[in-house]
Order: C-alpha cells, then sequence, then structure tokens
C-alpha cells in the first residue's frame, strides 16, 4: 500500500493543475468549437455545486471532467 503524506498530496494537486491548465490551454488554442463548449459545460456545471455547496455533485462534477479533458 502507498503511504501519501499531506506533503505529496498537496504536490500532486500542483502537478495535475499544471499539467490540466496546459491541457486546456492547448484545446482552447486549438479552436475546436465543440470541444471548447463541452469544457465550458463541464466547468459551469462544477461553479454551480460549488456555488449551490452541493458537495456530492461538486465531486461527481470533478470526477466528470479529468476524463473529459484526456479524451479531448
Amino acid at each position: 500500500m502507498i503511504s501519501l503524506s499531506p506533503t505529496d498530496i498537496r504536490q500532486l494537486y500542483e502537478a495535475r493543475l499544471a499539467i490540466e491548465t496546459r491541457a486546456v490551454a492547448a484545446l482552447c488554442k486549438a479552436g475546436d468549437p465543440d470541444h471548447i463548449v463541452a469544457l465550458t459545460q463541464q466547468i459551469e456545471k462544477m461553479r454551480r455545486a460549488s456555488e449551490n455547496s452541493n458537495l456530492n455533485e461538486l465531486v461527481v462534477s470533478e470526477l466528470e471532467f479529468h476524463p473529459l479533458l484526456r479524451r479531448l
């Protein structure tokens, strides 16, 4: 079993944020309207869940975001 410290977890999130930010920028630069719409809709879904303090929906929508980004 792998044991992760709080520092390990923070560093993993920082790395994921850097990679995903670059991936979103590349998709936007490529300019495929369908991809941009799909990303925008998913981000909006996460924003609404956050604003409504709906933790379950926020987790689900965030878990949907990562595979969507990889597919696009």
